[in-house]
C-alpha cells in the first residue's frame, strides 16, 4: 500500500486514488492512518506490543499500550506517526505505556 507510511499522503495526482469514488477514498485514507499506527508500534521490529486498550472521550483516544519491555522507541514513532488518523477521526491520540 503506497500510504502505509508517513511520506505520502492521499492525493488526487496518484492514478490509482484518484480513480476511487468518494467514498472509497475515505475508506482508503481511514485504513492508511490506522496502517501507520500498527507499523510504528512496531517501529523497532521486536514485537513488542503484546495488547493495545483503547478508551475514548470526547475528542481523544487514549491508547493504552501493553509491552514486554521498553517500548519507548515504538510510542514515539507511533507519536509522530498519528497526524493522518487524527485528521480522518477529528480526534486527539494519546499513547502511554501500561505498567507492569
Amino acid at each position: 500500500m503506497r500510504y502505509h507510511n508517513r511520506k505520502s499522503e492521499p492525493a488526487g495526482h496518484h492514478t490509482a486514488y484518484s480513480s476511487l469514488n468518494n467514498a472509497d477514498k475515505r475508506v482508503t485514507r481511514r485504513l492508511a492512518a490506522i496502517l501507520r499506527i500498527a507499523e510504528a508500534l512496531d517501529h523497532s521490529h521486536r514485537q513488542r506490543v503484546m495488547k493495545i486498550r483503547a478508551s475514548f472521550q470526547r475528542g481523544a483516544v487514549d491508547l493504552q499500550v501493553h509491552a514486554r519491555g521498553d517500548a519507548a522507541e515504538d510510542l514515539r514513532d507511533a507519536n509522530r506517526s498519528a497526524e493522518l488518523f487524527e485528521k480522518e477521526f477529528h480526534v486527539r491520540l494519546y499513547f502511554r505505556q501500561a505498567l507492569a
